[in-house]
């Protein structure tokens, strides 16, 4: 076997991968307190090669509630959730191809 190729047992390492083990690693968001009643934090981190994003929180129907632009390779993002009904809500955090959600409790 040649030393550059890589074999079937080796099938961890393809490239494509590994790629995709690295961006979603790149790319991570949370939200605190979670319950939440007047206000939440989200924590975000961005992929290495993307400097902006999106975080979206939607209800459970799909409809968009709020949307914040953020920028820099991490931060955070308050929001004053005490016009919101009781209820879960989804927040996306999209950045360049890379999305990750998570759920919010409002209490």
């Amino acid at each position: 076997m040649l030393s550059g190729c890589v074999n079937a047992e080796q099938a961890s390492l393809k490239n494509s991968e590994v790629n995709n083990a690295v961006f979603e690693n790149g790319i991570s968001i949370s939200a605190n307190p979670n319950p939440a009643n007047s206000w939440v934090a989200f924590e975000y981190e961005l992929p290495f090669n993307v400097s902006n994003g999106e975080i979206l929180v939607t209800d459970m129907h799909g409809r968009i509630i709020v949307s914040f632009m953020v920028a820099g390779t991490s931060g955070q993002q308050v929001w004053d959730t005490r016009q919101l009904e009781k209820g879960i809500y989804i927040y996306t955090l999209k950045a360049g191809n890379a999305t990750k959600q998570g759920k919010l409790v409002i209490q």
